[in-house]
């Protein structure tokens, strides 16, 4: 980074990660870069996040780009009253940032849903992560664009058989609404970070967070209005 912020104050660093610059200068933060992608991806306004009334907004890269912020937060941010955490990221992200929102009444088993389907992706293993020793993170994903539960787990729970792709054994993952879920996260956090409520849950503090987040480039023409 090109800028000295060793005086700067936690609680503005995390500020700057979270909004997107205010000076219209080539610097900028990768979250809100991430965050914007995302909301492109699924048909809301890039800096606003409003759906742009045309659709459709299920999309899978752009729905598996708000689970990825979603597991950013998690290792990133904890409230104030949180002084430490451990865990799978997103368990985190759902467990301190999710109350307060509409979607606060998603069960613990659901949420796990969300973590197994990231690690799915991740390992490109055709929407199915198989966990033996732990069923509730075992599952065959049906992936839908509308509805109106985030996750839904099946009645008959999948037994791990690659070859088992019965719908009823299927958990069905809504992606328009995971998009819902992870703005109304952002919109919360934004606020908690305006107020001073949040703190760096990474082991070097802000110093961790600006390097994983802040970008300053003057070969850069990208300019970040304030939302």
């Amino acid at each position: 980074m090109g800028t000295d912020f060793s005086g700067l104050p936690e609680e503005d660093a995390i500020r700057m990660v979270l909004r997107p610059a205010a000076d219209g200068g080539p610097s900028f933060s990768r979250f809100v870069s991430d965050l914007e992608r995302a909301r492109t991806a699924t048909h809301r306004g890039a800096t606003t996040g409003v759906k742009d009334g045309r659709g459709p907004y299920g999309s899978f890269l752009g729905a598996m780009r708000y689970v990825s912020l979603l597991a950013q937060i998690g290792r990133c941010f904890l409230p104030k009253a949180v002084r430490s955490a451990k865990g799978n990221a997103i368990l985190r992200a759902l467990e301190c940032f999710l109350p307060g929102t509409s979607f606060e009444s998603l069960g613990q088993k659901e949420r796990i849903a969300l973590a197994a389907l990231r690690r799915a992706v991740g390992i490109g293993t055709s929407l199915i992560y198989c966990n033996a020793d732990n069923p509730d993170w075992q599952h065959r994903f049906l992936l839908l664009q509308r509805g109106e539960e985030v996750v839904r787990l099946p009645k008959v729970p999948w037994d791990g058989d690659p070859s088992n792709s019965a719908h009823d054994v299927c958990t069905q993952v809504n992606l328009e609404r995971v998009g819902d879920m992870v703005e109304e996260i952002v919109a919360g956090l934004r606020k908690m970070a305006d107020a001073g409520e949040l703190h760096c849950a990474l082991e070097r503090g802000k110093e961790a967070l600006l390097e994983q987040f802040w970008i300053e480039d003057d070969s850069i023409d990208t300019r970040w209005r304030t939302t």
